[in-house]
């Protein structure tokens, strides 16, 4: 959420947005059978019928200090991942693959414990979770409790062969990518993941729509059909804002208007980016004592703790605007872990629920200008969701079954006309009128899949709507704020964002929640429309832009 935050306001890169809960964190923890504690059976399991706060608090820290193991374990699988995107050597991929599914292996013995049957659904029961000290200490006992019961529902096999088939995916999908080959080179393993999602979906959420299994674990509490309400009330707003836009007679000469700093062919010095981006983080208060950013091929957040954050980027000497949008973006993540509560740092709670010689007013109206293109990351602010509903549609059909993974490319062609009126061609065909592109540009563009993670995609519009929330909030808190970030000080906005949401984590169960808490309502997706309509609407000198009201 904190890196969507930030680019509503600087207002020069694409829409972006970071999930405010990522997978529930884990748990395990040997139960020490404390004489003071009574239990009886039920048919719904073993339960405290007794317990004092006392006793409570003592079983708590058990499991805190089970959890903290956990999460150690857990960050040294996100340095073999980090690693995996950065440095691995690429004949080394298969011994990682076999890594990453022995840790898997270790850390679900963890994780479903034997002695968790009882210690969990005790702490968990209602007469005893009330008895804890704190809303972290439920939260902990909540998210451990959810992790657990899944784990349960899936065998240490499938575990290894889930974290096996994403090193595997991931090798797959690099090669692919470039040799812009899908059939062949990546197809086999998308049958496989996607097969292996429904799998692990019908095993821990008997009963569940498949999407909303996979959805859950990155957005909790969202699920197919509010997702199908907003982003159908989105694409409502967006499809005509962009033929209104693309209409205008400012978008049918910005082309020719460009200034010469962005004419020409490859011109962008990859170190002086590097080095550009490194001032950026820094200003947007990235911690660079608690981290440290490098390249990979698809920008990502990775690193073990709070403490050692890792965020990458990727830098293209024809378009400069690719590495410094992934560097905010990424920064928005790398904030977000680094401003986690450090109370609770190891604990489930405290996870998140993403030139010379030109004019300030030529700068900003090139970074912003409206062009449907193919490549996600670099769409501007109006096309970007549309280019994220695309995603959700067809993550959704692969795993209701409704669309093979052969047809994907295809689908995705046809989405990309339909909804951006882009029309995709391969390279070297050249039809007027199309991009030229292929399935590199196309629907092997994205990592996501490859590594397992459907379902994911829906985050990254839905915080760009609660940044544009968050933003009326902010504004009522810290009345100099627009001026703050005119002079380039986002201090107000770091403290704010700390306070109001980065510490608060997975404390509450649901976005919905948090967004009651800090704004008064649920989300409410008309602020995001609002602040399109808004700010296209004076770009591209449409009247109607600047006349909404919520």
């Amino acid at each position: 959420m904190a890196c969507a935050f930030l680019h509503r306001l600087v207002a020069s890169v694409p829409t972006i947005s970071t999930t405010i809960a990522g997978p529930a964190a884990t748990t395990a923890c040997n139960f020490g059978r404390g004489k003071n504690v009574r239990m009886f059976a039920s048919a719904a399991g073993t339960v405290a019928s007794a317990v004092t706060a006392q006793e409570a608090l003592s079983k708590y820290e058990e499991l805190a200090k089970n959890l903290r193991e956990i999460d150690a374990l857990e960050g040294i699988s996100g340095l073999l991942g980090w690693d995996e995107q950065t440095m691995l050597p690429s004949g080394s991929a298969p011994a990682r693959a076999f890594h990453k599914a022995a840790l898997a292996g270790v850390l679900h013995e963890k994780k479903t414990n034997p002695s968790l049957d009882v210690l969990l659904p005790v702490l968990a029961s209602p007469n005893v979770l009330e008895l804890l000290p704190s809303p972290e200490a439920r939260a902990n006992v909540r998210l451990a409790h959810k992790e657990w019961e899944l784990q349960k529902k899936k065998s240490k096999e499938m575990t290894a062969r889930e974290a096996a088939l994403e090193g595997r995916g991931y090798a797959a999908w690099v090669s692919a990518r470039e040799k812009d080959e899908f059939h062949h080179g990546f197809l086999p393993v998308l049958q496989d993941i996607v097969a292996l999602k429904k799998e692990v979906a019908t095993a821990t959420r008997p009963g569940w729509d498949t999407y909303d299994a996979n959805l859950d674990l990155f957005e909790p509490g969202m699920t197919v059909r509010r997702l199908t309400e907003i982003f159908g009330a989105l694409k409502t707003d967006l499809v005509p804002l962009l033929q209104q836009i693309m209409a205008s007679s400012r978008y049918q000469t910005q082309d020719k208007d460009r200034p010469p700093a962005f004419q020409g062919g490859p011109q962008w010095d990859v170190n002086i980016q590097a080095q550009l981006s490194r001032e950026v983080s820094e200003a947007l208060g990235f911690d660079y004592t608690l981290g440290r950013i490098d390249t990979s091929v698809h920008p990502f957040t990775g690193g073990s703790h709070p403490t050692d954050v890792r965020i990458t980027t990727r830098y293209s000497q024809e378009k400069w605007l690719e590495g410094i949008s992934g560097t905010v973006h990424e920064v928005g993540h790398g904030l977000y872990e680094q401003g986690r509560n450090p109370e609770q740092r190891d604990l489930p709670a405290s996870r998140a629920l993403s030139m010379g010689g030109l004019s300030p007013e030529d700068f900003y109206r090139h970074v912003n200008r409206v062009q449907p293109d193919l490549i996600r990351v670099e769409a501007d602010e109006v096309t970007y969701p549309l280019h994220i509903i695309l995603r959700f549609e067809l993550e959704q059909a692969l795993l209701d079954g409704s669309l093979a993974p052969a047809d994907l490319p295809h689908a995705w062609n046809a989405k990309m006309k339909s909804l951006l009126n882009v029309e995709v061609v391969k390279s070297g065909e050249g039809r007027e009128g199309g991009r030229e592109g292929g399935n590199a540009k196309g629907c092997l563009q994205d990592v996501h899949w490859a590594v397992g993670a459907l379902g994911y995609f829906p985050s990254y519009t839905l915080g760009a709507m609660m940044a544009a929330q968050l933003w009326v909030s902010a504004e009522r808190a810290i009345p100099s704020l627009s001026a703050e970030i005119g002079r380039g000080n986002f201090q107000k906005l770091r403290e704010w964002l700390r306070r109001e949401v980065h510490v608060r984590g997975s404390v509450f169960t649901s976005m919905d929640e948090l967004l009651r808490t800090v704004t008064g309502e649920p989300l409410n997706p008309e602020y995001f429309v609002m602040y399109l309509k808004r700010k296209y609407g004076e770009l591209y000198s449409m009247e109607e832009g600047g006349k909404e009201e919520l």
